[in-house]
């Protein structure tokens, strides 16, 4: 982070105006007071002997004016840039190679915010992911004022649907241009940077980005990125993006400075060559799977929450390390699971050590050390079913977290899962019915038909199967962050993020967060 130049001076100082000539050309200058009416000649000789003993020239009491320094130029604002998007199931994948941001100011004139490579290659950042979420990607000194909008240059662009063909498998069809276009995110109104810190997010609209009539072989379409701006209020005790608290940031231990308190992370979602993100920590930072910052060491895997602070810096809330050995992960959505042997496949979204950047990959887990489901829900025990998560209930469409020892495994037809973790993710679909279970309130939601829980079992050879593959059963406690505008009631369309479990062929979800939804 720059550090910020503060320049006005003091309430009640001075300046001389002796050898201060270019201070004096560009001073405004102000009509004296009458001071006959009301000042002795006593109180004038004393206020002139004080001026010049203390080469004050604020007061000219011979007929001429006051003068004094034009106020000095705002102080620039912290910029903290967060991106997120807002999407219904259509797409499984969408990322993005972004080169620049600009932002537009009231003029017309820009400030760069992120000028990156401009080479083709794999998208930087993958947005499905981020549905309803944020994860921060840079933090700037910008000057403060008024701007009206961003310009943005994208890359190499990449979006996947996923469906199942006549004969059984898997049709995983990716649409890349590498083009670049300079897509402007639109404000409602414009946004005003002043004071310490900011939050900007830039919100990719991915049912406006990218259109899709179904996914099948032969189907085109085009990716025209579209997004948005708003500004985020940072509260004292965020709950959501929208107040400032970051959850689910995947990244690899850096450095650790105990001194401090303090980690460098560099994390998944980030633009190349942006280097680590400084986390402080605290007494009220949880840690799962480490007994605390001094648990972690440089390589190690993490997965945490974070709060932003009003100067713009991280204070990590959650700090969790699903497999503390893992040298390889990859974060995806289940496709499949195998009903011969203990084998899933994974469509990959993000990567992290050695894994290899490729669309989809399997796994064995016949020697699988643990299945274990997201630090981040600690409510599961009080669900009003049995929610568990393993090897004999995985379900194709669930999002996982896979960690790894050896990746590929020289020559085996599947790389050995160390680790299988379950995580939460973001549906869109429509409400049937509301109803309420102990402490629960409860939604019935129906699925569109390209969602993958409906569309992998058409699947030949699955491990599983689902009485219902159309509906989720979605569980909301008082817990729930509510961010939807309107009450939910049945016919209401709206997103649902958590964690979803095989319930015995029933999809449920405990549920931590509703936004407004996406039209199917």
């Amino acid at each position: 982070m720059t550090g910020f130049l503060h320049a006005a001076p003091r309430s009640g100082s001075c300046f001389s105006l002796l050898g201060n000539r270019e201070l004096l050309r560009h001073a405004s200058s102000r009509a004296r007071p009458n001071l006959s009416a009301f000042v002795t000649t006593a109180t004038v000789a004393l206020f002139v002997a004080t001026a010049l003993l203390t080469g004050c020239g604020s007061a000219n009491l011979s007929g001429g004016s006051s003068t004094m320094a034009p106020p000095p130029p705002p102080a620039p604002t912290a910029v903290v840039l967060e991106m997120a998007s807002t999407a219904n199931d259509q797409f499984s994948l969408l990322d993005l190679q972004i080169e620049s941001i600009d932002l537009v100011n009231q003029s017309g004139g820009t400030v760069n915010l992120f000028t990156g490579p401009t080479a083709p290659g794999p998208g930087t950042l993958e947005f499905t992911h981020l549905n309803g979420g944020a994860t921060p990607v840079l933090q700037a000194s910008v000057p403060s004022g008024v701007y009206v909008g961003a310009k943005m240059s994208i890359g190499f662009s990449r979006s996947v649907c996923i469906a199942v063909t006549p004969a059984g498998g898997i049709y995983y069809d990716g649409l890349g241009y590498g083009a670049s276009s300079f897509p402007e995110a639109n404000l409602s109104s414009p946004v005003t940077l002043s004071g310490r810190t900011m939050v900007l997010t830039l919100n990719l609209e991915v049912s406006q980005s990218a259109s899709l009539a179904s996914c099948a072989i032969g189907n085109s379409w085009v990716v025209t990125p579209t997004f948005s701006m708003t500004p985020a209020v940072i509260a004292t005790q965020p709950t959501s993006p929208e107040t400032g608290k970051l959850a689910e940031l995947k990244g690899q231990v850096s450095s650790t400075t105990p001194a401090s308190n303090s980690m460098a992370v560099t994390l998944v979602d980030s633009f190349q060559g942006s280097g680590p993100t400084m986390f402080s920590t605290d007494a009220q930072t949880a840690y799962f799977g480490v007994a605390g910052l001094s648990g972690l060491s440089p390589g190690m895997f993490v997965d945490l929450d974070a709060a932003i602070q009003s100067d713009g810096s991280f204070l990590a809330m959650r700090i969790a390390v699903e497999d503390s050995t893992a040298t390889n992960a990859a974060i995806g959505l289940l496709l499949s699971t195998s009903g011969i042997a203990p084998a899933f496949t994974v469509a990959n979204r993000q990567f992290q050590g050695a894994s290899l950047p490729v669309p989809f990959w399997s796994y064995s887990f016949s020697n699988t050390t643990n299945f274990q489901i997201s630090s981040e829900f600690t409510n599961v025990p009080a669900l009003p079913f049995s929610a568990s998560f393993t090897g004999a209930n995985m379900v194709g469409g669930q999002n996982v977290y896979v960690s790894s020892l050896n990746f590929p495994n020289g020559g085996s037809p599947y790389t050995p899962a160390t680790t299988v973790t379950l995580l939460p993710q973001t549906i869109d679909g429509t409400v049937s019915s509301v109803s309420n279970d102990g402490n629960f309130d409860v939604y019935t939601v129906t699925l569109a038909p390209y969602d993958l829980f409906p569309t992998l079992p058409a699947q030949i050879g699955l491990g599983y199967t689902l009485n219902d593959p159309n509906q989720v059963t979605v569980y909301a406690d008082s817990s729930t962050q509510m961010l939807n505008s309107a009450p939910i009631v049945p016919t209401s369309v709206a997103r649902f993020h958590g964690l979803i479990f095989n319930d015995n062929g029933n999809l449920r979800m405990d549920c931590n967060r509703i936004n407004d939804g996406v039209p199917e």
